[in-house]
């Protein structure tokens, strides 16, 4: 496996598996409904670094995988839709938080985090796992995603393994571009 890269980052992925949860409106679609710059990109990365384990964590899917296709679906090529198909369904009930599985590393890709999901991720000690998206104030924030790919903060945590022994562990202090108020990990 490759070492880590000196920004902390993983381009090559090699910590491991990890969940990818994605929200649609603010993340996939701007505030227009509009395809946000650079998602058909950022799909395809997602998607090769976490092809089995990438899900759908918005209000257009509760348990139904095909509806968040045929409402976005239409603005992406054939390709992106085709993998989109690869995304799997969550369902929840009153908190996104209910659908992600706190025992596994992940991301949790949303431009919103109400109160009750924050005290979950709170609670769990992952809440810089929430990457916030603002396109609103950073239009091409997918594309930073693509240069610098966020890391889940349990990544490396004793009762996982990561697959790469010798990258640093990160500190809670040092986060990805991911979020405005994050700062790139240095090695």
């Amino acid at each position: 496996m490759p070492a880590l890269p000196r920004n902390g980052t993983a381009l090559g992925h090699p910590l491991g598996p990890m969940n990818i949860y994605l929200d649609i409106d603010g993340v996939l679609l701007d505030r227009k409904s509009e395809r946000a710059a650079h998602a058909p990109e950022f799909v395809r990365r997602v998607l090769a670094t976490c092809p089995d384990s990438t899900y759908w964590l918005t209000t257009h899917c509760k348990g139904d995988a095909a509806v968040p296709l045929r409402r976005i679906g239409p603005l992406f090529d054939a390709e992106t839709r085709a993998l989109m198909a690869r995304i799997r369904p969550t369902d929840w009930d009153l908190a996104k938080t209910e659908a992600i599985d706190f025992r596994s590393p992940f991301l949790w890709f949303d431009d919103d985090c109400f109160d009750v999901e924050r005290r979950a991720l709170e609670q769990h000690g992952v809440l810089d796992n929430w990457i916030k998206v603002d396109l609103r104030r950073t239009p091409h924030q997918l594309g930073l995603f693509l240069q610098s790919f966020p890391i889940p903060i349990n990544a490396f945590d004793e009762d996982w393994a990561c697959a790469d022994s010798s990258a640093p562990r990160p500190s809670a202090a040092g986060r990805s571009p991911g979020r405005p108020d994050r700062k790139p990990r240095s090695p």
